[in-house]
């Protein structure tokens, strides 16, 4: 124990530093690990505690935290401390087990003392030491007490010299192998050299300190070897085996006698050779052979090459003498390659036949659907007997697609004789105001049905030119019917007709999308079609405005086209007045004036009405009449299958896939009829979405395509049609294979009916329609007790809105909801009748129906038979259930 300045009391035990309360008796402890021998206050009020075993630890109390631990990795002669004396000079001295050690508190180093410097021995007793007035100290050992001046001790502080006294070499000495040594003088060896398979050292130093050798401390380092020096203390060995090949250094330092490291080092450079097949030599062994090989390589090529050059030297050689032979019989072959050519244009004739089947293949889609507007209405006339009424609507729809047939065709026809060259005109003079106005006049009723600004300006005097009337009519209908087909609706459209001095210039302008940037003069050529982004247009076939150009040159006239700054575009049609130009050309005086080459736009249509467009719309969403929705983007199409089904059921109409899947998911139809090739969402796009919703996915889908291909079959089964039927279609197959589909939903209210009524259901339907009828019977089955549960409670459980929960429980089960919940509670009834012994008036309360008659009354209703007699039929009777012994 000890008392600091301050009077606070510390004390040790163990392994404790203890902080004593004298008056609260709250004492602090601190682990230390060791147990603690001696206390000692500095100046600074730090504590130094000497422990046994632990060294010096230095504890600040202010802290109350240990600043350091000093041992004999830091200098101490031994770790257990047994006494502390500070002399005058700011040493602090400490006597341990083995010695005793002087701290010199400001510059932080030990230094040591030992029986060799006069001390009574090396061991010395617990808290055995004083220091005299006289400013001695006294340390109490085993035996007897060492008396001492601290001002008297003089550090030794002089180094000793290093020698190496003994090299092993593979367990040999050095002196039995000298040739090793490579490099010496007369006292020290330098360098050394050593074999690969000898690289086992071992080296033995000193250090010429013969006071106190005990005292010395020594530490080696091998470098290129080891990572950092190795202190081996009093040991004066070193040892390393198999030692890689390369150059080392081996070094070597001590301490004096007051353990102060010197600068003093043993230098030894060792040198480890290789095996033979890794030296110098070796791989120059190794290159020259890779080399040679290398060039015996190259010699063969060389020869290989020579030889192969000889050969083709021998062959041209050849070759000139068969040649000059071949020259004798060139005229027998003439004949042979006459045959040949032949057969080469009659190839390149078939190739131009195979590319016209591929364009007139690419546009047999456009022929399906007029087909199907002609057929069927003729079939409707046959069968009626009459053309009144509906039948001049009919009659005007056949004309109508007739013409688009008769367009497409003849565009066809056109084509096919331009191959031929178009230079062969027959021109005669023409009023061109009159034909253009005859063109013009053509789409008049589709740009009224578009609301289209549509005139035809005149200002020419003189109006006369020779031209061909057929070509210059299919000129002028495919530049306004170009301009009908990208000039949106409420546009507008000028045809002018004006005079310069040697020609006429028409001139066809429009609002419309104009020409895109990208396209040039690459829209006269053949097959070309603009990219638009629109997406709003169908595309032509790349044709009209290349048989336009042909027909102007024919002419000696041009046609040319600019975009419109304000949006559209404007093409002109320049005629060259007179005759001379057309030299070469037939000339008539007159040409027979003809209905002109197309009548129509390829899609003309009346403008619809409102009360057209409201037809379908305007439905209540609850009508219990089964509903269609027909998807398709010509309007002929959509209004023909309207018409055969709007007496017997609701029909929606939609004009793109965009507004079909809108109308769908307002309407929920029980069946959709959609075409398979439309602008934006095509059919097989239309199913897949309509199948992937699980609020649709249960409507049938048929799809009307107009190939018969297997590949458009199967991506039609893929998309998840329920059906498809090929352009041209029968009538009567199409209104059958909708009432057969149709015909289906009733299976599933039987189906529903048997689940409902627990008779034996060999209906089969689909896991999904069964799921949705297993999830309602399940919610209406946890509320059962709720008689105020209805349509709101069940379809905010399902996650539906309540017009579709309608529509979807119509579908399966033929009920509105409030009867589908009635018929779950009493299918539960009939449950707990047959598996319970509950009365009837028990069953109607547990089973939601707070009047008993009003239950009896719709049970009977659903069952066929009372409450009472559905008991005694099929609830098991008591001798069934319990037998008497």
């Amino acid at each position: 124990m000890m008392q600091t300045r301050d009077g606070h009391i510390w004390a040790g035990n163990l392994d404790q530093l203890i902080e004593v309360d004298k008056k609260g008796k709250n004492h602090r402890f601190y682990d230390l690990g060791y147990t603690v021998r001696v206390i000692f206050e500095d100046k600074k009020g730090l504590l130094w505690i000497g422990t046994e075993g632990g060294g010096l630890i230095v504890f600040n109390p202010f802290k109350r935290k240990i600043v350091s631990r000093l041992t004999t990795a830091n200098g101490l002669c031994n770790n257990s401390v047994l006494s502390l004396i500070p002399d005058n000079q700011g040493n602090l001295w400490m006597s341990t087990y083995f010695g005793v050690s002087c701290y010199n508190l400001a510059k932080g180093t030990f230094r040591s003392f030992y029986q060799s410097d006069g001390l009574q021995s090396n061991q010395f007793q617990i808290n055995a030491g004083i220091k005299l007035s006289t400013g001695e100290i006294a340390f109490g050992g085993i035996k007897g007490f060492s008396l001492f001046d601290p001002q008297e001790i003089m550090p030794h502080s002089q180094m000793p010299s290093l020698f190496l006294t003994g090299i092993t070499i593979n367990n040999m000495p050095l002196e039995e192998n000298l040739k090793l040594i490579v490099d010496e003088d007369n006292i020290t060896i330098k360098e050394i050299e050593v074999p690969y398979d000898q690289a086992v050292f071992s080296f033995s130093f000193t250090a010429l300190e013969f006071s106190s050798p005990e005292k010395i401390s020594y530490k080696y380092f091998m470098d290129g070897w080891d990572r950092g020096w190795t202190n081996s203390g009093k040991d004066r060995k070193a040892t390393y085996t198999h030692i890689s090949e390369g150059n080392y250094t081996f070094r070597v330092r001590s301490t004096n006698a007051e353990g102060v490291w010197g600068h003093n080092e043993i230098i030894l450079k060792i040198k480890v050779l290789p095996p033979w097949y890794r030296t110098w030599w070796a791989y120059l062994g190794y290159i020259a052979i890779i080399s040679s090989l290398i060039y015996v390589y190259l010699r063969y090529r060389s020869a290989q090459t020579r030889l192969k050059y000889e050969v083709q030297i021998a062959n041209l050689e050849s070759q000139r003498k068969k040649a000059e032979y071949d020259t004798e019989v060139a005229q027998h072959k003439m004949e042979r390659l006459a045959h040949e050519k032949e057969r080469l244009i009659n190839e390149q004739e078939k190739a131009l036949a195979e590319k016209r089947m591929s364009f007139f293949t690419n546009i047999s889609h456009e022929f399906r659907s007029p087909l199907s507007l002609i057929i069927n209405p003729i079939n409707d006339l046959i069968k009626n007997g009459n053309v009144e009424g509906n039948g001049n609507a009919a009659l005007s729809m056949i004309q109508r697609n007739a013409k688009r047939m008769l367009s497409l065709v003849d565009q066809l026809l056109l084509f096919r004789k331009a191959e031929e060259g178009f230079e062969n005109i027959t021109a005669a003079k023409l009023d061109l105001e009159k034909l253009s106005r005859e063109v013009f006049y053509c789409f008049v009723q589709q740009a009224s049905a578009k609301l289209i600004d549509y005139r035809f300006e005149n200002s020419a005097v003189n109006k006369e030119v020779y031209a061909d009337r057929i070509k210059i009519e299919i000129v002028l209908f495919n530049l306004i019917s170009n301009a009908l087909k990208y000039t949106p609706n409420g546009g507008e459209i000028v045809v002018r007709l004006t005079e310069e001095d040697q020609s006429l210039l028409i001139t066809v302008q429009d609002s419309g999308s104009g020409i895109p940037l990208t396209a040039g003069e690459k829209i006269f050529d053949r097959f070309y079609q603009a990219e638009r982004t629109d997406g709003n247009h169908k595309s032509g076939f790349g044709i009209g405005l290349y048989l336009a150009k042909q027909f102007m040159e024919a002419h000696s006239g041009r046609i040319s086209y600019k975009n419109r700054a304000e949006g559209g575009s404007i093409f002109n049609v320049c005629f060259l007045k007179g005759k001379a130009h057309l030299v070469g050309h037939v000339m008539e005086e007159e040409q027979e004036s003809s209905e002109a080459l197309f009548n129509e736009m390829y899609t003309s249509a009346l403008p619809e009405s409102a009360e057209q467009n409201n037809i379908s719309l305007d439905v209540n969403l609850v009508s219990d009449r089964q509903s269609i929705l027909v998807v398709d983007d010509e309007r002929d199409i959509r209004e023909y299958i309207s018409g055969l089904f709007s007496n017997l059921y609701t029909v929606y109409q939609a004009e793109n896939g965009e507004q079909g899947l809108q109308f769908a998911a307002e309407k929920l139809p029980d069946l959709i009829i959609t075409d398979f090739k439309m602008q934006g969402i095509d059919g097989i796009e239309f199913c897949q979405m309509i199948k992937s919703n699980p609020t649709l996915s249960y409507i049938p889908v048929i799809l009307l395509t107009a190939s018969s291909s297997q590949e458009v079959k199967l991506k039609s089964v893929h998309g998840g049609a329920d059906d498809y039927i090929n352009k041209p279609f029968e009538r009567e197959y199409l209104i059958a294979r909708v009432a057969n589909l149709l015909r289906n939903r009733n299976n599933l209210q039987n189906y529903f009916y048997n689940e409902i009524t627990l008779q034996s259901n060999a209906v089969v339907v689909s896991e999904e329609y069964k799921k949705f009828l297993d999830t309602c019977i399940l919610v209406v089955e946890n509320h059962l007790t709720d008689s105020d549960f209805g349509i709101k409670a069940l379809a905010d459980e399902i996650g539906m809105s309540h017009s579709n929960l309608y529509k979807r429980v119509k579908s399966i089960s033929g009920q509105s909801v409030n009867s589908f919940i009635r018929f779950i509670r009493l299918r539960k009834a009939a449950e707990l009748m047959i598996n319970s012994d509950n009365n009837v008036t028990e069953v109607a309360f547990r089973s939601g129906f707070n009047d008993a008659k009003y239950f009896g009354k719709q049970f009977s209703k659903l069952f066929g038979t009372t409450p009472s007699a559905f008991i005694r039929k099929h609830r098991k009777t008591f001798n069934k259930r319990y037998k008497m012994k």
